[in-house]
């Protein structure tokens, strides 16, 4: 229920109060999805280090950690890589367009990192 509420959280925001809000700059673009991306990063480590929300990846890394000798970070950016490394491979494989852009890589090293540093955090 809580993912729920926060899905319609940002959807209000998105699409109701900043709805007006455009930013044509590319580089000042690409910094608000650096901000936002750690904002999200560290409220996603945060809330697993409380126990407070369950995310699908992220507990799932969580049990795996628990049970093995490798680390939730290790698991986490596993998972990331993964999911890059079969898109680009699907669209090599059947001459689709590479959806994996500036955005995609961003977040394939940052999120995973604030999530990792922010859950170790106390």
């Amino acid at each position: 229920m809580a993912l729920l509420l926060f899905g319609t959280i940002i959807n209000l925001f998105l699409y109701t109060f900043l709805k007006s809000v455009t930013i044509s700059n590319y580089f000042l673009r690409v910094l608000l999805f650096i901000v936002g991306t750690t904002i999200s990063g560290y409220s996603t480590g945060r809330a697993l280090s409380l126990n407070l929300l369950k995310f699908p990846i992220e507990h799932f890394c969580v049990l795996i950690a628990n049970r093995s000798n490798h680390s939730f970070k290790f698991y986490r950016y596993s998972i990331d890589i993964f999911c890059v490394s079969f898109s680009l491979l699907l669209s090599w494989l059947y001459q689709l367009p590479i959806v994996v852009r500036e955005g995609t890589v961003i977040s394939l090293f940052l999120l995973s990192f604030m999530i990792s540093w922010a859950k170790e955090k106390e």
